[in-house]
């Protein structure tokens, strides 16, 4: 009945004894596992405490906690409260991650361990990446706005997942701009623009049947140092970068337009 319900609902917890009638604990555990539906529900497990062999076993397929009997109630309860908390807390880490950078999460967290606000600055070479749609502006000029949201999320979609994979942390969206950073070596920022034009090919195919139309995207790739911190004061802070590489490689993109190519890569030293 449990694994029945486990498929047709959502559930937060899973609590489960390890001696039940049709599968032991263990067993139940391992069915859980083995779904994509449910393997990262929490589960609490509820044993006996002179079966500590059992109780070690199912510590190995991943649970969050092991309470032996006699039951305490208590203790089951903060159990709970403390699993749920950590979800609710790891959603909202999830959802951070769609509206700041890297930089901005490492601020709040710093807030939230009890550091006072201070400006902080790490003044490093990075590569800096910026793509952009070509004639965007009349591209869109047969299209509503509901048209025009839907192709920018399908493409940005696309081009993030590439630029992520590759090491990239998403600084910030302009328009139908993206500007994203490279923290490693140049080499990454140069392969994840190669694979970016690549999609670029894929989402073209699907765009040229359904719509009769293509997008044209220059990628500008510029190494360089720039000052990346936490600016704003103690209401309002946040992450961004400050340099006269940042405008290069934006301009450096817009050269792609003006000798007809995809890619331009620049450095300093």
């Amino acid at each position: 009945i449990a694994c029945t319900k486990l498929r047709k609902q959502n559930y937060d917890l899973i609590i489960t004894a390890m001696e039940m009638p049709v599968m032991d604990g263990y067993e139940f555990i391992l069915h859980t596992r083995e779904n994509p539906d449910t393997s990262d529900i929490p589960i609490i497990v509820l044993g006996q405490r002179e079966k500590i062999a059992e109780l070690v076993k199912v510590q190995s397929v991943g649970v969050q906690a092991l309470l032996a009997s006699p039951l305490n109630t208590d203790r089951l309860a903060a159990e709970v409260e403390r699993i749920l908390a950590q979800q609710r807390l790891n959603r909202e880490r999830e959802e951070m991650k769609h509206y700041l950078t890297d930089e901005a999460i490492a601020a709040v967290k710093r807030g939230a361990a009890g550091e006072k606000y201070q400006t902080k600055v790490d003044n490093a070479f990075r590569t800096i990446v910026f793509t952009d749609i070509a004639q965007f502006t009349p591209l869109c000029e047969n299209m509503n706005a509901f048209e025009v949201v839907d192709m920018l999320n399908n493409y940005f979609d696309k081009m993030v997942e590439t630029l992520i994979y590759y090491g990239a942390s998403i600084d910030k969206f302009i328009g139908d701009a993206i500007m994203a950073l490279f923290p490693r070596k140049p080499d990454d920022a140069i392969e994840a623009g190669i694979h970016v034009l690549a999609e670029l090919r894929e989402f073209n195919k699907t765009r040229e049947i359904e719509h009769k139309m293509t997008l044209n995207v220059g990628a500008g790739v510029h190494i360089g140092k720039l000052m990346l911190g936490t600016i704003g004061e103690q209401e309002r802070m946040d992450g961004t970068v400050i340099a006269d590489a940042v405008n290069l490689a934006s301009r450096v993109e817009g050269l792609t337009k003006y000798y007809r190519t995809h890619m331009i890569i620049t450095g300093e030293m």
